[in-house]
């Protein structure tokens, strides 16, 4: 996989893993705090259990230690941004270690002569299908327990050494199939994951396909009604202001036709791109909205910045010296009718296309090459 690819592989594994470790430690306290109410009702286990005092003290630990590891699993969830994925790693790792500890020790000292739930055993197995680990994260988080079991085992006295080893080579053998499973479902987690990368890519693609006019590479009518309905809720929700200038090439009929269409076409993408490079701003979009008429949305924008911009753009258009023997002045140049209003949720964004529109055909009755804002 790429760097990026990667990146957002690790985010997105680490997201899923948040949720899915959460509704694990969450299952495992309500099982966990019910065996600690049965290990307190009398009768239901031997009275003459010496290791039963310390048997609920570890339970009790565990089941608050669930408790705790879920709120963080929470927190981590709600607050999860791309700049902290290896320290919520790392915490993630270092609690799930923890936990096998508890149950471990839990193992260690429970009396095997009774109906007794393996509570190590399930812990490996949840750890090791339950998240989406590679082999290194998941043996980072068995191998402490493992290990320490495996000490214990062949330091164990005598009389405990059979029961422990048995153990032992139980818990070893989960450990391998655990690691078996969940290298087969992270495998699958990348092949899954690299297909709807891949995919996304090409949805992606082809919306800024749709999005983009062929000819003078600047967004197209379409991206241009959907950008308006979007700034006009915001301006609705924020009560701020937001400008539509609506430009057209002056005498452009008659540049093609004393120049050629293709030229014509030259001239349109050069100008997109002289007035796309103006605006400064990166909230500033310029859009082709039909034929020779270009538009520019400017968010938070009231007339009076608005029509410090829109000057900028007929001067740089006309700076450019695009020769024009029908001009004027010699040279192409742009009209600009513009408006500018707050969104109210009684009207429509199609309102500022008419003002915008009639600025601009006053702006072309007057001399061309005229910035012309809305009379309201």
């Amino acid at each position: 996989m790429s760097q990026n690819e990667q990146t957002q592989f690790i985010y997105s594994n680490l997201k899923d893993n948040l949720h899915r470790l959460k509704m694990m430690a969450l299952a495992m306290f309500f099982i966990e705090s019910f065996m600690l109410v049965l290990m307190l009702i009398p009768g239901i286990y031997p009275a003459a259990w010496e290791s039963r005092e310390i048997y609920v003290y570890l339970y009790f630990i565990t089941v608050a230690y669930l408790a705790l590891f879920t709120g963080v699993l929470h927190f981590m969830g709600n607050h999860l941004k791309e700049n902290r994925i290896v320290l919520y790693r790392m915490v993630i790792l270092t609690g799930l270690m923890l936990l096998l500890f508890c149950g471990m020790t839990m193992k260690l000292i429970s009396n095997t002569t009774f109906f007794q739930p393996s509570i190590y055993v399930m812990m490996i197995l949840a750890v090791s299908v339950v998240p989406f680990f590679n082999y290194w994260e998941i043996i980072a988080v068995i191998l402490p327990s493992q290990s320490f079991l495996t000490i214990y085992a062949i330091m164990s006295r005598p009389t405990e050494s059979r029961e422990v080893l048995n153990l032992l080579l139980d818990t070893w053998g989960f450990v391998m199939i655990a690691l078996f499973i969940s290298g087969l479902f992270y495998l699958d987690r990348i092949r899954y994951f690299k297909q709807d990368f891949q995919l996304k890519k090409q949805n992606d693609l082809l919306k800024i396909h749709s999005e983009i006019d062929a000819l003078t590479e600047v967004y197209n009518r379409r991206k241009l009604d959907n950008t308006m309905e979007v700034e006009w809720k915001r301006s609705s929700r924020t009560g701020k202001p937001f400008a539509f200038l609506l430009i057209d090439l002056d005498n452009f009929k008659s540049y093609n036709d004393t120049y050629g269409h293709i030229e014509g076409d030259l001239c349109l993408r050069k100008t997109a791109s002289i007035m796309k490079e103006t605006l400064r701003r990166s909230s500033d979009e310029i859009f082709r909205y039909g034929g020779e008429e270009f538009g520019v949305i400017l968010p938070f924008t009231d007339l009076k910045s608005a029509q410090i911009v829109a000057e900028r753009l007929r001067k740089n258009v006309e700076t450019a010296a695009i020769t024009h023997e029908s001009s004027n002045i010699g040279v192409l140049t742009i009209s600009i009718g513009m408006t500018s209003a707050t969104g109210e949720k009684d009207n429509q964004y199609m309102e500022m296309y008419i003002e915008a529109d009639k600025a601009l055909y006053a702006a072309k009755r007057s001399g061309r090459n005229k910035i012309i804002a809305f009379d309201k």
